[in-house]
């Protein structure tokens, strides 16, 4: 199983969080996440998500604070049976990003990515979002970090 490290960008603005949007070859349908990808090996984790959120969103973000790290041990979980197998250490960090910046898809999207939408906190509960843990985003601001989540899908 190969370990690799990712880090993602928190973005917030107006009460609204920054996510993709994406759908699926593996039948989990429509689904959500931070923007940020995998660090390359010789490239710093921050370097690596300001990278990510350029391919992502054609935005390079300004990286405030490391909030939460968690693990995803991909054989743990209930799509063992599809996708990569791969132990994932991830970092999300609190971002901030120019109030004149219109984040739209970037230069090089993940193949699943559909679009870029910035959601009300209040609603980020409802949806199909990965970590899945990022249901409790509106509580989990308010606590000091980093916080460590472990081994969650």
């Amino acid at each position: 199983m190969i370990i690799e490290n990712s880090s993602k960008a928190i973005i917030i603005r107006d009460s609204k969080i920054l996510l993709l949007k994406n759908r699926d070859q593996y039948g989990i349908g429509e689904w959500y996440c931070l923007p940020g990808g995998r660090q390359k090996s010789g490239e710093s984790i921050v370097s690596a998500l300001q990278r990510e959120c350029i391919e992502e969103i054609s935005v390079k973000p300004e990286v405030l604070a490391l909030k939460f790290i968690r693990e995803y041990i991909h054989s743990n979980h209930k799509f063992s049976e599809i996708g990569n197998k791969v132990h994932k250490v991830e970092f999300m960090f609190l971002c901030n990003i120019d109030k004149n910046s219109i984040p739209q898809i970037g230069i090089s999207p993940d193949k699943s990515q559909e679009s870029i939408e910035w959601v009300n906190l209040s609603k980020v509960k409802n949806l199909n979002i990965f970590p899945s843990k990022l249901n409790e985003i509106e509580e989990l601001l308010n606590l000091r970090g980093p916080i460590y989540w472990g081994d969650i899908l």
